[in-house]
């Protein structure tokens, strides 16, 4: 999944990404809209056949030079599974963008829920029913991911056409190319932890971290949920009517910061303790450092609004550099702990550079100054919660993983009064804001 998600990234040279953000300049003018969506289309259709040509004829010698465990991860079949995988990766990423920002909900349900049916049936029937282990669910996960991208492929040529526009693909290269180098880079950083472990310890070792890790991707779907049902919203304001809209701009962004804030203090109170075992020891670091990574994600609205994407690429060179250093020293002094650690304090870094980029580009009325406290203390206690937890009797651990639920509760009316407001204000205007 790693290598598969690098992999999409290069077949999708950031079209994708900048399809979601140039979308907002034409979304008022039907003809202009096909023409960018049919643009798109070829030219990502383009890309598929180009990398996935390179990929067969270059694989072979990419494996065994990348990956050190070649003789498991190997060129055939599952390297080439996973070229058709990421190709699928990358359309699927357009659709949902577009049916998003069209408030096509049904048919955003239906992609995505279609795409977990089918992921779920056939890693079933590949480990299961076929009886061919992480081989099969890597064959049954791409034919079924195959299967609903198609249908949409279809969907979307029958009804805006596809056509490679050389003019018009050089605007979307314009804007997208930084876009895909900032994600290749930010891939190779978010991953790089997962590396370093890969080449310096054990593969179990890397399991029990891969597992923590799926335990922060809920934390990361929840939060992918919100932005995709309050982003377009906000990117609209803020691009259209950043002074007539000021506190609904504060209300969605704090709205979606309290809303992770609440899913990761209830996640690590109701299910960390007793059911991830050696996992759970890095899983409140890992989390709360996730909240900084919203924040990242929030400030630089400001970027994609003025068009200012090169600007990103100073933040994910500097992240991959510093994960990559400061993490080699740490794993050698604290193991997977130190990379733990390490990837909290890069996230912290990496908001702290991303704002100070986008308010000199443009400033923004978010008020972040409290809920960056409240992260920053949530974070503290996580950990206090690690150091206790590896130092101290294993029958206090559901009070030490209910901390940060208490914490939060406590804080709430204490000084974060004025952002309960928010986000109660958007609840009660949502017919209207949505």
């Amino acid at each position: 999944m790693l290598f598969t998600g690098i992999i999409s990234l290069i077949f999708n040279l950031g079209v994708s990404s900048a399809f979601g953000y140039l979308y907002w300049d034409v979304y008022k003018h039907k003809e202009k809209l096909k023409e960018l969506i049919s643009s798109k289309l070829g030219l990502l259709v383009v890309f598929q056949i180009v990398f996935i040509s390179l990929g067969l004829l270059f694989g072979e010698s990419i494996v065994s030079t990348v990956i050190k465990s070649s003789d498991q991860f190997t060129y055939n079949p599952i390297f080439i599974l996973a070229l058709f995988f990421s190709a699928f990766m990358v359309f699927y990423e357009m659709f949902l963008y577009f049916f998003r920002n069209e408030d096509k909900l049904k048919l955003y349900a239906t992609l995505s829920l279609s795409t977990l049916l089918l992921l779920t049936i056939g890693t079933f029937a590949g480990v299961v029913l076929l009886d061919m282990k992480e081989v099969g669910a890597i064959y049954g996960r791409t034919f079924s991911y195959g299967v609903v991208i198609v249908f949409f492929l279809a969907y979307f040529i029958y009804k805006y056409g596809i056509n490679f526009n050389i003019s018009k693909s050089k605007v979307l290269l314009a804007f997208s190319i930084p876009l895909f180098i900032n994600a290749l880079i930010g891939a190779l950083s978010y991953g790089a932890d997962r590396i370093i472990i890969e080449q310096f310890d054990t593969l179990e070792n890397l399991g029990v971290y891969g597992f923590a890790l799926v335990i922060i991707s809920v934390i990361e779907t929840w939060f992918n949920a919100l932005n995709n049902t309050l982003s377009p919203t906000l990117y609209k304001f803020i691009k259209e009517s950043l002074v007539e809209k000021r506190r609904e701009i504060k209300g969605l962004t704090h709205t979606i910061i309290l809303l992770v804030i609440f899913f990761i203090t209830i996640m690590l109170d109701l299910l960390i303790p007793e059911n991830f075992h050696r996992a759970a020891t890095f899983v409140p670091i890992l989390a709360f450092g996730f909240l900084w990574r919203v924040f990242t994600s929030l400030t630089s609205y400001s970027l994609y609004i003025e068009k200012k994407t090169k600007y990103l690429l100073y933040n994910q060179s500097s992240n991959l550099i510093l994960t990559v250093v400061i993490g080699y020293f740490m794993y050698q002094v604290w193991a997977i702990m130190g990379l733990v650690v390490t990837i909290y304090i890069v996230r912290v870094i990496e908001y702290v550079i991303m704002n100070t980029i986008s308010r000199r580009v443009k400033e923004l009325p978010f008020e972040f100054n409290k809920l960056i406290f409240l992260s920053a203390l949530l974070g503290l206690i996580g950990f206090v919660i690690v150091y206790l937890n590896l130092n101290s009797d294993c029958s206090i651990r559901y009070l030490l993983y209910a901390t940060p639920l208490f914490a939060l509760l406590l804080s709430l009316p204490i000084f974060l009064k004025k952002e309960i407001k928010n986000l109660i204000y958007i609840f009660k205007q949502r017919k209207k804001l949505f």
